[in-house]
């Protein structure tokens, strides 16, 4: 037996109308007494006595209403729980990045966890650390790979450091030997250089800026409102220098061109995962784990 006869029987009892039953329904009056009088014979009884301006339950109808309620109400739930399951199970969610997260080597393990799973599908946002607080805030993302110095803590996110990220001084190469500046550098050394750091993401332009401060000295900063690209290329042709996280500063700043050099004292920036507790799914579960290995075993 169907259950939409029991939506039936529910929905004359309800208008006491066939052509309001069935307009709610969604089919035709006659299809609505087709289905209402098969019910009836598998049953055994009337259930509805046909008067001239209205449709009432019968005493037999009247007795069978509680069950078949009973019936409906528990068909819903075991819809709404399945629908639950599925979603808990479901092959997509949505993960949000800072700014070039493909330079830190993120994106390989995004895109090689989707295309390890079966019918997977990740969507990827990136954002400016400033609004990717506004989505952990808002609560619009499954994962969030953001810098903890740049962030805070967030209702219904866990946060769980991965990773660990020192920051280096980026210059020509030529520049750099001139200055006789070899495998590191004291940022107090470079209280009169020319820094251009990239301000498309504004909380690390200001995270840059507050390494230099508790140096002793604000820098000089030139054509600062530009992207990493830009960046790349005054540094290129000697005219400034800049600072980077040491996995972007490998895989932007690659040519000869460029010396890489360590900063004394080791600032470093940890790269954090926010994941939402409140929205439960075995896939997602998988992903962190696995995130969480992958970083573990990164050699840096």
């Amino acid at each position: 037996m169907k259950i939409e006869y029991f939506e039936c029987f529910q929905m004359l009892a309800k208008y006491r109308n066939f052509s309001e039953a069935a307009e709610n329904l969604y089919m035709s009056q006659s299809s609505l007494s087709k289905k209402i009088m098969e019910l009836e014979n598998r049953l055994g009884g009337q259930l509805f006595i046909r008067k001239k301006y209205e449709v009432v339950l019968s005493p037999f109808g009247e007795q069978m209403s509680s069950y078949i309620n009973n019936i409906v109400e528990n068909y819903n739930i075991l819809c709404s729980a399945a629908e639950n399951y599925n979603l808990n199970r479901q092959k997509s969610f949505r993960v949000a990045t800072f700014l070039n997260a493909a330079q830190s080597g993120l994106m390989d393990f995004i895109t090689g966890f989707e295309a390890s799973e079966k019918n997977l599908y990740v969507e990827t946002i990136e954002k400016s650390h400033g609004k990717l607080k506004q989505m952990l805030i808002s609560r619009q993302v499954d994962v969030c790979y953001a810098y903890a110095e740049l962030m805070g803590d967030f209702s219904d996110y866990k946060k769980i450091l991965i990773r660990r990220e020192p920051l280096v001084l980026v210059a020509n190469c030529e520049y750099a030997k001139s200055r006789g500046w070899e495998t590191s550098v004291s940022l107090s050394e470079c209280s009169d250089e020319r820094f251009c750091f990239p301000r498309e993401d504004r909380e690390m332009f200001l995270y840059f800026l507050a390494n230099c401060r508790s140096n002793g000295f604000t820098p000089e900063l030139t054509l600062s409102d530009v992207r990493l690209e830009t960046v790349k290329k005054y540094v290129q042709l000697g005219m400034r220098c800049t600072l980077q996280m040491r996995c972007y500063a490998h895989a932007v700043f690659s040519e000869s061109e460029f010396r890489i050099l360590d900063i004394e004292g080791n600032p470093a920036m940890n790269l954090a995962m926010y994941v939402n507790t409140a929205r439960e799914s075995v896939v997602k579960d998988i992903f962190v784990k696995e995130s969480i290995t992958y970083f573990s075993e990164a050699i840096m």
